[in-house]
Order: structure tokens, then sequence, then C-alpha cells
């Protein structure tokens, strides 16, 4: 203090003055260095920031427009803006809510007021704008800075939001499937129409309830169940459920729920969509139904069946396509494709050789090229297989496979039968011509005998005369005789109109009767004619008489066509299966192996000319075969050119009475030909 009034003192008053006012206007520069230096940076703020500035003085005029809101507005430059009073910025239904803002920062009743707008373009168009208005001092005078915010992003995102929302709220609500949305403690936040028309809740209802006024309880809790499931999980559940409506009909349902997260992914709520399902399962129950008989119908066909879609995929097939081809189990199967069928047919040969590639690959393309197309397979085992393939309308084919193999060997009897048929028809006619040769010839001989015998120019016969013309009519009466029973035997036998007499005989008596009857034309061609009989006191039950003719047939044809000297035998003999066999064996010209089914046809003649060298009519064997097959017997002939024929005949165990050892006249047994 003494320091300071020492000072005083010593200081002149003037000069104290002075330096007081040199200290003010030091310190009054430096705050206008300071003002200007905050100034220019916020100046140097509002240019670089992104936020439109606009600035004007109290209570009016334009101080300062930033380029972010020039940009913003569409002009060129501050001057082109500049020339547009503020509020013409302003959308014209924003004016007057603006003015009122303003008016509340000059009168001081605020120093801050914040709210939206639209400004108006250069272009005409409008901006949504977030204005803050607040009151500053710019250079020392009071001002209002509108700082301004382009909200359109926020304002398309909103729009696009609510658009998305209304778009959903349209999908739910016309939704045939019940749609709801619950909170974690399963209380109703949302349900769409369908949902409220199917239990007659409204949406107020609903909200907040957790169902127990339009469900029982019972159902509500397993409800709660799945729900409970859910939110543990984090997964859906999916599960089905019976209620019965308003009206009693049940009702099938079918609910799945999920869970609704936030974006944290937390789990905020419970979705659900329900169906009704009835009609649905009803047509999948009618379906499989169809299905099963369908694919019974398939397997009861007697062709097999296979259907390819448009991707040449198998849809359907039936059991006769896989017997058919002894298909395995495993290959066919809905939803194979042809490539692999045929390749599995490839393999297995059905298509002879080839590279089994090609093969697949060269049919794929004509099953693709959709022509219908028929044709006849025969595969590894000789069956023939009829395939058609027909084109769908909508693409792929259906093929069916019939096994025709008895059609087709029914077809070959029938053209070998109406060969044989022919062959007869020409055997026949052959045999005619050479019936009325062999029956002319005996009734020549009658007539011209009788002729003889009755004419007068002979004059007086003598005794001896008179008996050789009647045993020459005799004979020729006999030989016609024996052809037309020949003849009408076989015709019976054919029309199945001759009985069988069946009697007891012995086998000796019956091969000596046989024997005595041919034995004068043996002697007399100079043929020697035995019989060996084993077990020759046996009995037989035959029809004497056509088995005596059976013998003499076959023995008249031996001695026929033997050369004198030849030997003619006859065996007899119980065979191993309980059956009898007689067997004439003898040692003339024979037949060719080729020729034995001929020589036993009915009307075959194996050649004409021998027939009528050795005066033979085609019948004595197609006769004596009918005979023992009248018995149940068989006849089998044996033959060779020039050395030979030995016939067979073979009679049931049936026709056995008795068995009794050693033959006739005391002869042994001998050895069986044959």
């Amino acid at each position: 203090m003494q320091c300071d009034a020492v000072a005083t003192e010593s200081t002149p008053p003037d000069r104290q003055t002075r330096t007081e006012t040199e200290r003010l206007r030091e310190a009054l520069a430096r705050a206008e260095a300071a003002l200007r230096e905050s100034e220019h940076c916020y100046r140097g703020l509002i240019e670089s920031s992104a936020l439109g500035i606009h600035l004007s003085r109290l209570p009016q005029g334009r101080l300062y427009v930033n380029e972010a809101l020039i940009k913003l507005l569409g002009y060129d430059s501050y001057y082109d803006l500049d020339r547009v009073p503020t509020y013409e910025l302003i959308a014209e239904r924003d004016r007057a809510r603006a003015a009122r803002y303003r008016e509340e920062i000059t009168s001081g009743r605020k120093d801050s007021v914040q709210f939206e707008c639209d400004l108006t373009c250069k272009d005409g168009a409008t901006v949504p704008v977030h204005v803050i208005l607040s009151k500053i001092v710019w250079e020392g005078e009071d001002a209002i800075q509108s700082t301004i915010v382009d909200i359109s992003e926020r304002h398309r995102s909103e729009r696009e939001r609510r658009e998305i929302e209304e778009r959903l709220h349209a999908i739910i609500d016309n939704s045939p499937s019940l749609i709801y949305l619950k909170d974690i403690d399963s209380r109703v936040l949302l349900i769409n129409r369908a949902y409220q028309s199917h239990y007659g809740v409204s949406q107020d209802d609903a909200y907040g309830s957790r169902g127990h006024e339009w469900l029982s309880d019972e159902s509500v809790e397993k409800l709660r169940e799945n729900d409970l499931k859910v939110l543990s999980t984090g997964r859906p559940v999916e599960t089905e459920f019976d209620r019965i409506d308003g009206g009693g009909k049940r009702v099938l349902m079918q609910s799945i729920k999920f869970p609704v997260r936030d974006a944290t992914g937390s789990i905020v709520g419970i979705g659900g969509i329900s169906s009704d399902i009835s009609a649905q399962r009803l047509a999948e129950e009618a379906l499989t139904r169809q299905s099963a008989l369908l694919q019974t119908t398939l397997d009861h066909m007697v062709e097999g069946i296979s259907v390819f879609d448009a991707e040449l995929r198998l849809v359907a097939f039936n059991r006769v396509f896989i017997d058919l081809y002894e298909f395995p189990e495993e290959l066919i199967r809905a939803g194979i494709t042809f490539a692999e069928f045929i390749r599995h047919l490839a393999e297995a040969g059905h298509y002879g050789d080839g590279e089994i590639d090609e093969i697949v690959r060269t049919r794929v393309e004509k099953a693709r090229a959709g022509i219908h197309r028929e044709y006849e397979r025969t595969g590894r085992n000789g069956q023939v297989i009829r395939v058609r393939r027909k084109p769908l309308p909508e693409g792929g084919f259906v093929i069916t496979y019939t096994d025709i193999t008895a059609r087709k060997q029914a077809e070959d009897a029938l053209q070998q039968s109406a060969a044989r048929a022919e062959a007869a028809n020409v055997a026949k006619s052959s045999f005619l011509a050479n019936m009325s040769h062999e029956l002319r010839t005996p009734l020549n001989a009658i007539i011209g005998f009788s002729d003889v015998l009755s004419s007068e120019m002979l004059g007086p016969l003598g005794r001896e005369q008179y008996r050789d013309y009647a045993q020459d009519i005799h004979n020729a009466g006999q030989h016609l005789l024996s052809l037309i029973n020949d003849i009408l035997d076989l015709s019976k036998i054919e029309a199945e109109k001759d009985e069988l007499h069946e009697e007891e005989i012995a086998v000796s008596e019956i091969v000596d009767s046989a024997v005595a009857m041919v034995r004068q034309k043996a002697d007399e061609k100079g043929l020697s004619l035995e019989y060996r009989l084993t077990d020759g006191a046996s009995t037989l039950l035959l029809d004497a008489r056509k088995t005596r003719q059976i013998l003499v047939n076959i023995l008249s044809n031996a001695i026929k066509f033997t050369d004198a000297g030849g030997l003619i035998t006859v065996s007899a003999w119980p065979r191993e299966e309980n059956g009898f066999v007689f067997q004439i064996t003898d040692a003339g010209i024979g037949i060719a192996p080729e020729d034995i089914e001929t020589a036993l046809s009915q009307f075959g003649q194996v050649d004409g000319k021998l027939s009528r060298k050795y005066e033979g009519t085609g019948l004595g064997l197609p006769l004596t075969k009918a005979l023992v097959e009248q018995h149940g017997g068989t006849l089998e002939l044996q033959s060779d050119v020039g050395k030979g024929t030995t016939v067979t005949i073979r009679l049931p165990a049936s026709r056995i009475v008795s068995i009794r050892a050693g033959g006739p006249g005391g002869i042994e047994p001998a050895t069986a030909i044959g």
C-alpha cells in the first residue's frame, strides 16, 4: 500500500489518466481480436458443415447462407439464392407455422425452437427438412441462426416402412391361413381376419388374452406347452390338432409356431400360422385310396406297363413289367431315369452285342423324340414281348409290354398245322387216287370172272374151272372186304363211335391165331415166321378181334415188304413198368427215319410206286396205331432202309390180368428184341 501511495503521490494526475486509458484500449483491442478470431473460426465451421446454415438479422434481413444449403436447394451460388426472399424458400403451406416459431425467438420467449417443414427448391420441388432456430450474436449484432437438416432419406425410409407394413398387413389379413402374434407370456398381440373369422373373435377381444375365451382350457394348455418349446429351443414347432367348430364339426388344424426376434437376436415373441387341413387330409386320403386302387389295377393287368414323365423319369409301373424283365427290386422305383432302365437291359443282354453307352444314348434320343413306336423283342429265354410306346400330351410316354410267346407259338403251330393239313389234303387226294385203283382191281376181277361164268361163248366149263373162277371171285371179294373194313374201322375210330368189346384172352392164343392167319402167305414167299413168348401164358384184358387185327396188319406188312428167305419174329413180354409189350421184327426193305411219321399218318404213303407194287393202301399202319391207342397203348416204329423194321406195341399195366411163366409148345422164354 505504501508503494502505491508513493507512486501515486509522485505521479502526476494527467499521467495516471493516460496510462489507464491505454490499458483499456489494449484490452479492448485484444477482445476485438479474439472476437474476430472466434467469428472467423465459427464462419469456417459453418462453411465446412454438411448441414444447411442460414443467418438473418433481427428482426429480419439475411446475413449469410452456407454452401451446403445452396446445394440442398439446387441454386448455383449464394448470389443466385440471395435474390429469393427467405420466406419464399419455405413451402407455402408451412410459412405461417415457421413465422410463429421465429417470433418466439425474436420476442425472447425462447432461446431455441425445433420444427419440421418443407423448403422449396429452385426447380419448384420441395425437400423435407428439420429446422433448429436459435439466437446468436453475429459481428456484434443479434441474429437468428437456422440450422437445416435434410430428412428426405428418413422420410423415404419411413414411407417405405409404412408401405411394407401396409403390404404386410394386407398379406396377413387376406391370407386364408390363421396368423397370430404373441408376446413371450403367450398373450395375443395380433390376429388376422382369417383367425377372427375362424374362431369368431375380434382383434380387440383377443388382444392380451391367452385364448381361454374361444379355446378349451385343455387346448390352451397344450398350445402353451408348444409356446414354451419354441421359447426354450428357439426353433419352429409344427403340430396337428383337432377341434370342434361351432357347428359341431371336427376340424383338423396344422400349426407352425416360430420365434420372433428383435434386432439383437433376442426372442421377443411367438408367431404362428395355422391352417384348416381337413379338406386337404380328406383329399390326401382319397388320393391314397385312388393310388392304391390304380396300383392294384395295374398289378392285375396281363400286360406290363411303365410311365415316364417329360424328364424321362419313371412315375408308374406294375408287377408284370418287373417280372417280364426280371428286374431287381432295388432298381425299379419311382424316379429312376429312362437311361438307367435302358442301361440295365443293355447290360443284361436284351439288345444283343454293342457298346453299352452307345446303346443307351441312341435309345434315350429316340425316347426324347416322342415318336409312337411298336415292335417285338425276343428275350434271353426265348420270350417274345410286344412293346408299344405312346407319347403323352404333356411330355413323356406310356410303354406297354405284352408277352406274346404263347400266341407266337400258337401262330407257329397253326402254320405248321396248316402245312400238315395241306400235306394231309395232298396225301388224301393221293390216297383216294390209289384207293380207287385198289377198289377197282378186285371189283374188276369179280365182274370179269362173273362175266366168264355167265358167258355162253365159252361153252360148258369143267368142275375144276368153276372152282378156280369161284375161288378167284372169293379172293377178290375178300380183298375188297378187307379194304372196306379198314376204311370203316378207321372212320369209326376217328368219329369215336367204335367201342371196345373187352374180354380176357391168353397172349399165346391171340398170337397163335394171328400167325395162323398169315402163315400161308409167309410160306408162299418162302419166309421164316417164328415167335418168342416170355410169360406166354399171361392173360390180358383186350378186344380179341381188334388185337388180332393189330397183329395181322403188322405181320402182313412184314411179309409184304420182306424178300424170300427173310425172317419175321414175333415177341411178347412184360415190361419193367408192369405193362406188356408185343414186338414184330422183319428183315424187309425198311423205311427211312425221316419218313416214319408219314408212314404212321392217315393217308400217308412213303412211296406210291411201292404201294402199288406191294398192293398197299397206306391204311394199315395208321389203322393199327389207332387201334393200339384205343387200348391205351402206344405204337413205336424203328426202321432202317435195307435192314428191316421193328414195330413195338406197349400196352398199359391195367390190361394185364395175370402173368404165368412158360411159353406155348414148351418153348423157353427168349430174349426180347428191341
